[in-house]
């Protein structure tokens, strides 16, 4: 094996399909190929893959059980995971995604499309990747179902990179909030668990009701939730997170029958990028990510309970 490239694992009894990514992979990617999902759980795990690629007519019912699995193998959390198929039902693609597929190879393929996508997904798993470490800068190491809720939610592959690409083209430009529950660790070794569990199904309500329905709420675990608010302005995005900022700290958040008072920091960053930059918007996402966790970080160096601005005073 070269370790020197990438290495891509195909699961396909196609021989033509097979063939087809030899040759479009060439000396760019390392292919190792297997007809099934046992041999493919053995090659996962004693050797390193860096991206998987399913063929749904090689895995039929197993598909979903399958990649299940994928994700509760030890480093294998954000792979990326390619599913080749032509069912673009919005039930099976939502339950796929569900189950960890990040990305689609729609029949019929060609060798094009091959490299476009895996180059997508190398790109979405560099923003997955940082959101996860935005996620353990601050506080304790993520629970399994923590974990799950950063991978299923947060890989921002789709939705928030659309939402970049519109906000290039808009007049209006597109803000960001990284809301987070203050002194997070403290309430989780006084309540337990328990509580970890059920304050994001606390919050959700909370914070969906001051959104928009083109507004997006992603969880992030561990009570922080990213926020995008297109066609939004600076003020108008201040004036949002200051109302749930108030409205969270109003709200009592009942657990075993007993009230806990909630505060929270919001982080806050504005994006306006001309249409002829040359960055892709997955390196636009990755700068924002970047400026609203630093935010959210001055915030809470400023003592809890505000809104901070990217680029005001500290």
């Amino acid at each position: 094996m070269n370790y020197d490239l990438p290495v891509v694992l195909l699961v396909s009894h196609s021989l033509n399909r097979i063939s087809l990514f030899e040759r479009s992979l060439k000396e760019t990617y390392y292919l190792l190929e297997c007809e099934n999902p046992a041999l493919a759980e053995d090659l996962l795990k004693n050797t390193s893959i860096d991206f998987i690629v399913l063929d749904e007519k090689a895995l039929e019912d197993s598909l979903i059980p399958f990649c299940h699995r994928i994700r509760k193998l030890a480093n294998y959390e954000h792979i990326p995971i390619l599913l080749i198929t032509n069912n673009l039902k919005k039930t099976f693609t939502s339950k796929a995604q569900q189950a960890g597929v990040t990305h689609f190879l729609n029949e019929p393929l060609e060798e094009e499309d091959i490299l476009k996508e895996i180059a997508a997904a190398k790109k979405a798993e560099d923003v997955s990747e940082k959101m996860a470490k935005m996620a353990f800068r601050i506080g304790a190491p993520l629970s399994a179902k923590e974990k799950e809720i950063l991978h299923h939610r947060f890989l921002l592959s789709d939705q928030a990179i659309k939402t970049i690409a519109k906000a290039q083209t808009s007049a209006f430009p597109l803000s960001l909030l990284l809301f987070a529950v203050d002194s997070y660790d403290e309430i989780i070794k006084a309540r337990g668990k328990e509580a970890g569990d059920k304050l994001p199904i606390f919050l959700t309500p909370l914070l969906k009701k001051h959104l928009r329905q083109f507004d997006s709420l992603f969880s992030q675990g561990m009570g922080r939730f990213l926020i995008l608010l297109p066609k939004t302005s600076a003020s108008a995005a201040r004036t949002i997170a200051e109302t749930i900022r108030e409205e969270t700290n109003k709200a009592a958040f009942v657990l075993n029958k007993k009230a806990l008072s909630l505060t929270v920091s919001i982080g806050l960053v504005i994006y306006k990028e001309p249409p002829s930059s040359s960055e892709s918007e997955y390196q636009h996402l990755d700068l924002l990510l970047s400026k609203v966790d630093q935010a959210l970080i001055e915030a809470k160096k400023k003592g809890n309970e505000i809104v901070l601005k990217y680029g005001d005073p500290k």
